[in-house]
Parts: structure tokens; sequence; C-alpha cells
């Protein structure tokens, strides 16, 4: 049973006796107390490690300190410090009162604390600071956007239970896919702000990783660390750059576009309105939170893009953050376009990695798909002589204002402004006013000052009007122009779309054509099989020439020669002796030759082989395989029936004399037909 279970509550502090703060030298006072202030251990010269500990065994619901940075000596160690720590301790700076720093002795006489009259020593200052935690003084130093990642894995069991690897590995990963889903269920329902990235496998997910935009004390209770055989769920906080008590930035309110290119790795590419690369980089840590911390960082967006067609949700969830447009191309842009916008933006240099590509490229084709309409309003505003914010302009047109009502828009704050200003100044003149009878002369020329100031400023807004009706004319020619413009473009794509159509149905028929001769070469396959079920068929076996290799390579195809086949001998004039013998013991049931050839003939009937010639039956072929008519069987029964009728005893002599005359006459005449030539 942990310590911490003994008490509800308990509170911790902490004072440096020595060495530098944060480091492994240095040395604390540490005192725990419960929420009635009664001590319940304390530890002298204790090392960070210790103290970590502690708070690990005792689990204390806050550590108080007279100054955060005697336990870190700057914010990245800060960090791993409350990292390390539990996550429902947090840490107390008891001497912050009111965003305002006070004495330590100031918060004890607030609080009713006796310091007694000598100085205190370090062990002292730790109960004293215990004791004010205890009683809810001081304020509570978090980090800027604190986040949670939680992370689910395949689990490292190497057992597979007497199932096959690929068995083993789907049951992991649907296990890892289930407590994915059961995460997602139970932040949905409590309604907690996420982002998540998938590593797929198959049956299921490798790896899931999730962003919380929440602090790790608000998930206790929901989803706990599980380290098992099939899966593992762990927790790690990510803290901001700052603390909670700092000052805020001043915002940058330039519009700039944006491109991103989400997943585990993401991209990140932001320009500025006249094509500037402001910002590029790639980077796994880029959540949702990081992003819009670092966009913010130059300006405000006004258009983000994306290379695909389908807009992930992380962002549209950041352009909802700015209220801007997404651009994403109507079908997802090539890798060689993406090169090549890419390429132009950095000026013929090539990103550092494919994601920093694909931001930049998608960000710098929605700039370049607006700039002509960008440039139409540069133009427009280089003939008015107002000191007017670009900038505004070209942010309310690109969001859908037409430029004549962003530009009266910006006139009209820029009066309102004035007006403003004149009535603070008549307000100030109102209250130096001490006898309005003596100053009725000073008030009189005040009233002709602002009426001819009235009377400029309506002259000036009518010529403005005047200027802003002809431009009305002018803008609407340009309408028309970038219409034709953008007709002709969605024209080129519409006919590169139709050319790719034609392509594909090209293929399709192809592929139909393909399937149909399939179809039919099926039928006769399946026609055949039937021919040859029914015994109106039987099958030859094809070889190229009756010779030993020959016979073997068919053999190691498709099984030893079997007794009652029928050989079908495509190139007859190439036979040895050795094979006759061989099929003769096979014991066939005849031999079909492609063409005349008296002697393989003789040769084969004098062993008493049945030979018949092609044109003799009708073959049928399938694939590859040779189908003659079941006739050959009973032919080749009488045929076999009159050799042994007609049979002389066989002089082997003689046929190998023959055949060797065969060979040396077929030698000779290719010697022949060499030399001639």
């Amino acid at each position: 049973m942990s310590l911490a279970s003994s008490e509800s509550s308990l509170y911790m502090g902490i004072d440096i006796e020595s060495g530098k703060p944060g480091s492994p030298n240095a040395k604390y006072s540490v005192i725990i107390v419960n929420s009635e202030g009664k001590l319940i251990t304390k530890s002298y010269s204790a090392s960070l490690s210790r103290i970590i500990r502690l708070t690990w065994e005792f689990k204390p619901r806050a550590i108080g300190v007279d100054n955060v940075f005697e336990l870190a000596s700057d914010i990245p160690k800060l960090h791993k410090l409350l990292n390390l720590l539990p996550p429902e301790t947090k840490i107390i700076q008891v001497n912050i009162i009111n965003n305002q720093i006070v004495t330590l002795r100031d918060v004890a006489k607030k609080a009713h604390v006796d310091l007694g009259p000598s100085k205190l020593n370090s062990m002292r200052t730790a109960y004293v600071i215990a004791l004010l935690v205890s009683k809810g003084y001081g304020t509570a130093v978090f980090m800027e956007e604190e986040k949670t990642i939680i992370t689910v894995s395949k689990g490292r069991g190497s057992r597979k239970g007497g199932m096959s690897q690929a068995r083993y590995q789907r049951r992991v990963r649907a296990s890892v896919l289930h407590a994915t889903k059961k995460i997602q269920e139970i932040l949905d329902k409590a309604g907690i702000d996420y982002d998540v990235h998938f590593k797929g496998g198959k049956g299921g997910l490798d790896r899931a990783v999730f962003t919380v935009y929440a602090p790790r004390r608000k998930l206790y209770g929901l989803i706990r660390p599980h380290k098992g055989i099939n899966y593992i769920i762990k927790f790690r906080t990510i803290y901001g750059k700052k603390l909670s008590l700092g000052t805020p930035e001043m915002k940058i309110e330039r519009p700039i576009v944006v491109g991103i290119d989400p997943g585990i790795m993401v991209g990140l590419a932001i320009l500025d309105l006249d094509g500037n690369i402001l910002h590029l980089e790639s980077n796994k840590n880029l959540d949702r939170g990081s992003l819009v911390e670092t966009i913010s960082k130059y300006g405000k967006p006004v258009i983000i893009a994306v290379d695909t067609a389908e807009i992930p949700e992380i962002v549209k969830a950041v352009a909802a953050k700015y209220q801007a447009l997404v651009y994403s191309p109507t079908r997802s842009m090539l890798i060689s376009e993406k090169i090549f916008l890419a390429k132009q933006a950095l000026n013929g240099e090539n990103p550092e990695t494919q994601h920093e590509r694909d931001a930049l490229a998608a960000a710098y084709k929605a700039l370049s798909i607006v700039q002509s309409k960008l440039n139409q309003i540069d133009s427009y505003l280089s003939k008015i002589d107002v000191d007017i914010d670009y900038d505004k302009i070209k942010e309310a047109v690109l969001k859908g204002s037409t430029l004549a009502e962003a530009v009266e828009t910006e006139i009209q704050r820029i009066l309102s402004e004035e007006i403003q200003e004149h009535n603070k100044i008549d307000e100030r003149n109102i209250h130096c006013i001490e006898n309005p009878r003596d100053n009725i002369k000073s008030l009189l020329g005040r009233i002709d000052e602002l009426r001819a100031r009235i009377q400029f400023l309506e002259e000036k807004n009518k010529e403005l009007l005047n200027v802003l009706e002809n431009y009305k004319k002018e803008l609407k020619t340009c309408k028309n122009k970038y219409r034709k413009e953008a007709f002709s473009i969605v024209s080129g794509e519409l006919e590169s779309l139709k050319v790719s159509l034609k392509l594909t149905q090209q293929e399709l028929e192809k592929k139909e054509k393909n399937l149909e001769d399939i179809k039919k070469e099926n039928e006769k396959i399946y026609t055949t099989l039937m021919k040859v079920a029914r015994g109106k068929i039987v099958l030859a076996r094809k070889i190229s020439t009756l010779t030993i290799n020959s016979i073997k390579k068919s053999e190691k195809e498709l099984g030893f020669l079997e007794p009652g086949e029928v050989l079908y001998v495509t190139n007859p004039g190439t036979y040895e002796l050795k094979a006759i013998e061989y099929v003769a013991k096979a014991n066939i049931s005849a031999i079909l030759l492609n063409g005349s050839a008296s002697n393989l003939a003789n040769s084969l009937r004098k062993f008493g082989i049945p030979v018949f010639k092609t044109n003799e039956y009708e073959l049928e072929i399938a694939k590859e395989s040779i189908f003659v008519d079941s006739k050959i069987i009973d032919d080749a029964i009488k045929a076999r029936k009159n050799l042994k009728e007609q049979k002389t005893p066989i002089d082997l002599t003689k046929i190998v004399s023959e055949y060797r005359k065969y060979r040396t006459k077929k030698h000779y005449s290719g010697e022949m037909k060499t030399r001639k030539a």
C-alpha cells in the first residue's frame, strides 16, 4: 500500500540549501505536511532525484516553492522535471499573489503563520512554505498549452500461442485497433479535443498517436496506461515554451497563405501574399496546437492549402481557428507537379524533405490561383492616394468581399477613427473649460474649425466616391477578363480530363476484349472437356521431336508415358532409335505425325506402333493441349492387330544399319548445302 493512502491531502514544501538549482549537486530541505499542518515527514540535504521519488511515494497535491527556478535553471529543464512528477501534483509558488511577487514574510503574515523573530533557516523555510501551500496560498505554475500524447502500440510479447506468425500479428494489430477506438470513444464522450494519427497494418493498426489538448490530470479516471502482451498504452505530457504567468506577445495580423502536409511527419509552409517564403519545415511534433502557435508568429492565414482532393480533419480545424479559406485541388496533385511548383517557389532549389515539398507546392499553387486578383487589387489601390491598409483590403477580397466593398469598409473605418479622435479632443477641451462665459469665443472658434474640417472630409469623401465609381467600372471589366481566363483554365482542365477519360475508356475496352477472349477460350476449354468426358475425343501428348530429350521434357511437365496414350510429333524429321524403343516399351496406342516421314513411320511400324497422319483426323486445340477424335484408338487397335499379323522377326542389325544410312545421308546433304552456300 502506498504511503499516500494514509493521508487524504498532503503538501510538500521545498527550499534549496546549497548548489546550483536543478544540478546533481544541489541539496534541498523537504517538508511534507497534511491539510491540518501536521508534519508527516522531512528530509535534510535531499537531492532532486530523492524529491521526485518522495512525490511518487506520498503523492502530494502540491509542491510549494518560493522560486520555481530553484528546481530547474531554465524552461527545458523545468519541462523534464514536470514530466517526472505525478500528474496530479501541482507546483505552487507561494510568494505570487494576484500575479504580484511579494515577500514570504508578507504571505506568512497574511496567513497567520508565525515565522519567529530570528532569520529562517532552509528547513524552517521549507516548513513555512508547506504550511502556506496547505492553506491555499500562492499561484500554480503551469506551462502554456499543456498537451498529453497518448501512444497505442503493439506489445512486446514473444509467444505466439500455437498460432502462425501472420495470425499472431493480425491478432496484435486487431488489439491495437480496438484500444484506439475505445480511446476515441472515451475522448469524444468527455468532449475533450484531440488529433489522432494512425499507422495501418494488415488486420488492424500497428500504432496510433493521440495529441490530446488537455493536461494529463483531466484524463484521470478516463484512460489508464496499459502494458500487455498484445498492446501498450503510454502517456507523455508536452508543455509550452512559457510559464503561465508570462505576458502574451502581440499577434501579427499580416495576411498569409499556409500549406500543410499532415501525417505522422507534418510539413508546414508559410508564404506572404507576395510569394515570399516566411517559414518552411517538417517535423514529427507539429500537432494542431504547434501548428497554430507557429502560424500565429507570422500572421493571420487567409488561405490554408493541401495537395490532396480530400481535406484532412486537422487542416479543417486549423482553418476554422482562423476562419480561413481552405484550398484543395479537384484531384490530388501529381508528384511531378509538386516538384515543379516547389522549385518555382524556391527559385530552382529543392526542399529538404518531401513533406516540405508537398506543403510548399500546395501553398504556392493556392497563391498562384488568386495572384491575378491580388495584382488587380494592387493596380487599383495604387491609383487611390489614401493611406489605407492594403493587407486588410486583400484579406477582405480573398474572403469574398468585392474590391469596392472592401475599400469602402476601410475608408469608413478611417473616417470613424478620425471622428472618435475629434470627440476625444472635444471632451478634453470641455473638461478644461472652467468658466464657459469667459471661453465662449474659444468655443465658437472651435465650432468653426470643426465645421471646416467636416466640409473638407465631405468633399474628400465625395471625391473618393467618384474615384471609386470609376474603378467599379474598371473592376467590372477586370472581372469579365478574369472570368474568361478562369473559363480558359477550366476548359483546359476539362479537355485534359476528356483525354484522360478517353484513354481510360480505351483501356477499359481493351480489358473487356481480353475478358471476352478469355470467356471464349474458357467456353472452348469447357466444350473440349465435355467431349473428353463423353469419350468423343482423347488427349494427344504433344512433343516436338521423337527424341529422348523431348520425351523427358514432356514427362517432367505431364508425367510419365502411360499405356494407351497418343503421341503427336510436330517435327518428325528428327528422331532417335532409342526413343522409339522407349515409347514401344511404354505401350502407347499410336503416334500422330505432322507431315510425311516415311523413315520414322517405317521404323515405328517395325516396333509394332501404329502411325497416323494429322490430316486423317480432326484436331482440336485448347490452350497448349491437342485433342484428337477418339476414333484413333479404335483405328490404332486395328492397325496394331494388322501389324502383328504381318510382323516378321525384327532384324535389329538391319534397322540400325538403315538408321545410320539415314543419318549419314541427312548429314551429307546438310554439308553439301553448306558448301554451296
